[in-house]
């Protein structure tokens, strides 16, 4: 079985990648994939973590033989080079359009227009004229489940999870549907609506700039923040809310930060706030230190988290690479050395020192809530509050996982020949034991809560309500 589903899923990765042919010969494309594949092999620390060498080995192999194809087709050679991350299932590993390829974006004037949502294995869109959530039968023709299977060889994800690939599917549909190949002028979308009506709407594509405007503007209704603020705390009559869309705070933004945690606790403790709510549905990540801070004000005891860190070597390759920079490179090395042994791995947390609790921390009831954006340093928070059996996680699986490679230290090199930068981390973590059963899944709330589509009143005092009365009765 195990054959065969690999030969079934090295089919379609021929099926994706032949959708342009011609009889151009070699190109330089091809040289740049070639470095690709090697800034991998010196530099991933889990390059073969969920698709073996052999299997990646062939994955390359259809990938040469694409661009050999279309040796000066930038969107194709992007496109390829997505597919081939998405097989290693690391969620830190991506690539940043060349320049070439972004102005073809900021130029194309047809991107789907539509906010989007995969929700329960289903595409769902939001139509701003008819104020409706209509579920999608076809989009020009194509079934919604055909569309779905071209865009999720596209979104990278920790051990290919498809939690966090609905989650980026949702954001960044748009795009994911320009690489497949799908975009038009026009799109007729086949539809039924919540009464379950039938119908059918031509919708007139746009430029990437409005619909990346009307999908934020559909996110940040979803998560219920106002003013676009990352974080806020709202008191209520019997509870209150702290909500955490990011850990990504550096410099003054980091002091900020910290500064409104120690504020909104003390706020907590002169109000005698008995039940809170800490909301980090759609936190993406940032400073795991961040999420460790936030983490202990919520315990009365040190605390720990990772297992074993791993990387590749002690100096990776400088070839392409172009961050950390030439002036920062030599701090790098210095800090892998100080961190780590000749046996390559840590035992030892280098964050352990802050996990410790605050001096006065809160003690009342506590609930988290995550969902499928909650990744990286957002899942690590998770993973700490699902530890603590005085905390109850709520929601949804999270995008993060238990194996994660991380963003502690990421390199950005450049292929020489396209420009296209890569963005792969330096680091691999293995948590303890005691906070993962299965290395493949996101992180599984104590209690399931599933809201909808478009959902933009799951924050209000009512809502809430009721889900304090689910997880705290």
């Amino acid at each position: 079985m195990a054959a065969i589903e690999v030969n079934m899923r090295l089919r379609n990765f021929v099926v994706f990648g032949l959708l342009v042919i011609s009889l151009a010969s070699y190109g330089s494309q091809l040289s740049d994939l070639k470095s690709f594949k090697k800034i991998l092999e010196e530099n991933h620390p889990g390059l073969y973590e969920y698709t073996s060498k052999e299997e990646f080995t062939k994955y390359y192999s259809v990938a040469e033989e694409v661009i050999k194809q279309q040796p000066d087709n930038i969107h194709l050679f992007t496109r390829t080079l997505a597919s081939l991350i998405e097989k290693i299932g690391c969620g830190h590993t991506r690539i940043e359009a060349s320049d070439s390829f972004t102005q073809d974006l900021l130029s194309y004037p047809y991107f789907f227009p539509l906010a989007v949502e995969v929700w329960q294995g289903a595409l769902y869109v939001y139509d701003e004229n008819a104020s409706k959530v209509l579920r999608v039968k076809t989009i020009n023709n194509e079934s919604s489940e055909t569309i779905l299977d071209s865009v999720y060889d596209l979104a990278s994800s920790d051990a290919r999870s498809l939690a966090l690939k609905n989650h980026l599917i949702s954001s960044r549909f748009f795009t994911y549907l320009y690489l497949s190949g799908l975009s038009a002028e026009n799109y007729v979308v086949e539809w039924v609506d919540n009464k379950g009506i039938v119908g059918k709407t031509v919708y007139k594509g746009e430029r990437i700039q409005k619909v990346a405007q009307t999908n934020g503007s559909r996110q940040q209704l979803k998560y219920g923040l106002e003013n676009g603020n990352q974080y806020q705390l709202k008191h209520y009559q019997d509870f209150s809310l702290l909500s955490v869309r990011s850990f990504a705070f550096q410099g003054e933004a980091e002091k900020l930060f910290k500064s409104f945690l120690s504020q909104a606790f003390e706020s907590l403790k002169k109000k005698n706030v008995k039940r809170l709510i800490i909301d980090v549905m759609g936190n993406g990540g940032g400073s795991r230190a961040l999420s460790v801070e936030l983490f202990s004000y919520l315990t009365t005891h040190s605390f720990e988290q990772r297992q074993i860190t791993r990387i590749k070597g002690l100096k990776p390759s400088f070839n392409n690479l172009v961050k950390p920079n030439e002036q920062y490179y030599d701090k790098v090395m210095e800090l892998l050395s100080n961190r780590y042994s000749k046996q390559l791995e840590q035992s030892k947390d280098h964050l352990s020192k802050n996990m410790k609790p605050q001096a006065n921390p809160y003690k009342g009831e506590v609930v988290v809530l995550v969902d499928n954006g909650t990744y990286s340093a957002g899942a690590e928070f998770a993973l700490l509050a699902k530890e603590n059996p005085k905390i109850i996680v709520a929601g949804m699986e999270t995008g993060g996982n238990c194996m994660q490679h991380n963003g502690d230290l990421t390199l950005t090199y450049e292929l020489p020949v396209t420009k296209t930068k890569m963005e792969i981390p330096y680091v691999h973590i293995k948590h303890a034991q005691s906070l993962c059963s299965n290395n493949k899944d996101g992180i599984m709330p104590d209690i399931q809560i599933e809201t909808s589509p478009f959902n933009t009143d799951f924050f209000s005092e009512s809502k809430l309500k009721v889900l304090l009365s689910k997880t705290l009765p």
